[in-house]
């Protein structure tokens, strides 16, 4: 089951969902040379990294995709992921199919002494297994279906069958999803020493951390703009903070035992991150930090890199480690203490730039910031609640909408509102901040008698009409099978007539007794046949009459659609604006009624 909750801190949706806003880096004493580099450990890694908001049949996430992209970016700048050993599907490329494949090609491509991560950032359910009181968990593709989770989505025991299938060495799956089909946690070893990594890695292994246990609600808070699974996993891998002996590696059982500790008590308890061997192989997963390999020397808080920032955008505030300093754009030469730090660039019409970066004593990283103007801010707030929002053809979510980046550009706006005929399509360019004037076309109320109209002329086309798409289907299904069994019976009718025709025939012209005897048998045998086919046909008739009128009742039972009172009677067409905000750079888009 899929669960929704809102609290005072605003938790969504049940999934949570992995995301990676770069945030900032506390240097903790000295950052030690491991003398271990990725290769030294593992021939190549490679990851599959899944996100999906856009579900087809489940409620919209708000973080997945975004958080997805994040998650690849740590992979490869911090971690030493080759970019082009890296599965990345987001949104519609994230089918059960495509996800399949996926598995597939790391099955061909991976060699004995690989590693893998894989990430899946969406939604997760568990169900009990039928005659049994164990449970079984499910990640959920963006084409599953609520009601066939077991041909739709991903089972615990085929995502397994899955990891065996994988020659790498090493794999770790990393899942922020509600369910709880992994049961138990597994035991777990902590205060390992560097000189024995290579010995704890040489053996295979197939690992797993998942957000919660069973029954428990994985949550996302807006404050945190990531799940508590998440906003920990990032403090434990980004700021390696995880990494307890600051050595720069970080392993699997090392990331879990902080991450346990630090969900549980940023949700008081509510959540509990679970760990768990897919297998009975013994080895452990590690995270190298590929930008902490420097030979011997160790990096000191008190040595100093240097940074410089280009003049695009000109007068942009500089953040470190969220922390604005004295300067702005074009920065050159700036000093800054070595190790891992989180740049932020932004100006006002712009969106922010962040960059992770780690800096090494004495050397210069020039940074060009990729910032993007900011048109405008889309908000469909005075729409009534649950109205479907596309741009493009892709889905923004439904009403209440606030608050959302608009670049320039030119967008198609399609609007579905409860209870209202559909509105046509529109177009919005914008090129400059100046305001446009568009105007909507009069909504119209959808009726019980125009829903009645098109169940009379096809059953269940009323209640599709009625946004009741399960309902539809259901009486559509059962007309057009009772349909195509009349059919079948007047097809087998107007043959089994000409048969009785001809046996009639035959009889009339036999001359000998014994001819006579048989054709009359022939005669009755089709004319029995014939009987059998209008009881039929008339049954087929009956149940298709039935439908018909069940069909029609159920459309007079339905109850009156209700028009939001955010529609003003007085005002048939709403006023679209689009224009500068009065708070300053920006776009505002509103319907008012």
């Amino acid at each position: 089951m899929i669960f929704q909750h809102k609290t005072a801190l605003i938790l969504f949706y049940c999934i949570s969902v992995i995301s990676m806003a770069f945030s900032e880096n506390t240097v903790r004493g000295l950052l030690k040379s491991s003398n271990i580099a990725p290769s030294d450990i593992y021939t190549s890694q490679w990851a599959l990294i899944v996100g999906i908001d856009n579900y087809h049949d489940f409620p919209q996430l708000n973080y997945a995709v975004e958080d997805a992209k994040s998650i690849n970016i740590l992979l490869t700048t911090q971690f030493g992921f080759p970019e082009e050993n890296i599965i990345l599907l987001l949104d519609d490329d994230a089918t059960k199919t495509g996800i399949t494949d996926a598995f597939y090609i790391l099955g061909e491509k991976t060699q004995p002494n690989d590693a893998v991560v894989v990430f899946f950032a969406g939604h997760g359910e568990t169900r009990k297994i039928s005659g049994s009181n164990e449970d079984l968990g499910y990640l959920i593709p963006i084409d599953g279906k609520m009601g066939s989770l077991p041909r739709s989505a991903f089972s615990m025991e085929a995502i397994k069958i899955h990891a065996n299938e994988i020659p790498a060495k090493s794999m770790l799956f990393l899942v922020d999803a509600c369910y709880g089909g992994l049961a138990a946690a597994g035991q777990y070893r902590s205060g390992r020493k560097l000189d024995i990594i290579k010995g704890l890695t040489k053996d295979r292994c197939r690992q797993i951390i998942t957000a919660g246990k069973k029954e428990e609600l994985v949550v996302e808070n807006e404050k945190w703009q990531h799940s508590a699974f998440t906003r920990v996993l990032l403090d434990g891998l980004q700021k390696l903070e995880a990494d307890t002996d600051q050595d720069g590696i970080i392993m699997a059982n090392q990331l879990f035992a902080y991450i346990q500790n630090n969900v549980l008590k940023l949700t008081e308890g509510g959540q509990t991150p679970q760990f768990n061997n897919l297998s009975t192989d013994e080895g452990e997963f590690v995270f190298i930090d590929q930008n902490l390999m420097l030979g011997d020397l160790d990096i000191d808080r008190s040595s100093f890199g240097f940074f410089t920032i280009s003049t695009e955008p000109f007068g942009a505030f500089i953040k470190i480690d969220d922390i604005l300093i004295n300067k702005k754009t074009p920065a050159i030469d700036e000093k800054i203490s070595s190790g891992y730090h989180t740049i932020t660039v932004f100006k006002r019409g712009y969106k922010d730039f962040s960059k992770r970066v780690f800096f090494k004593p004495n050397e210069t990283i020039v940074i060009n910031p990729v910032m993007h103007l900011v048109e405008g801010i889309l908000s469909f707030s005075s729409l009534p609640k649950n109205s479907k929002v596309l741009l493009d053809g892709t889905s923004v979510g439904t009403t209440p909408l606030e608050n959302m980046s608009l670049e320039q550009g030119k967008y198609t706006v399609e609007i579905s509102i409860p209870g209202y005929e559909d509105i046509p399509l529109f177009d919005m360019n914008i090129d400059s901040s100046i305001v446009y004037p568009l105007i909507l076309p009069r909504l119209i109320p959808k009726t019980r008698m125009k829903a009645f109209i098109r169940s009379a002329i096809v059953p269940g086309w009323g209640q599709r009409y009625y946004e009741k798409p399960m309902k539809s289907t259901g009486i559509g299904t059962a007309a057009l099978l009772s349909a195509l069994f009349c059919l079948h019976n007047q097809l087998q009718y107007n043959k089994l007539s000409a048969d009785y025709d001809k046996a009639d025939a035959d009889y009339q012209n036999s001359w000998i007794d014994i001819d006579v005897e048989m054709k009359a048998k022939q005669r009755q045998n089709v004319y029995e046949q014939l009987a059998v086919n209008e009881n039929n046909t008339t049954t087929g008739v009956v149940i298709f009459g039935g439908i018909y009128t069940l069909n029609l009742i159920d459309i007079l039972l339905e109850k009156s659609f209700t028009s939001s009172s955010s529609f003003s009677k007085k005002r048939s067409e709403p006023d679209v604006k689009v224009g500068i905000t009065p708070n300053g750079s920006g776009i505002q888009i509103g319907i008012r009624f």
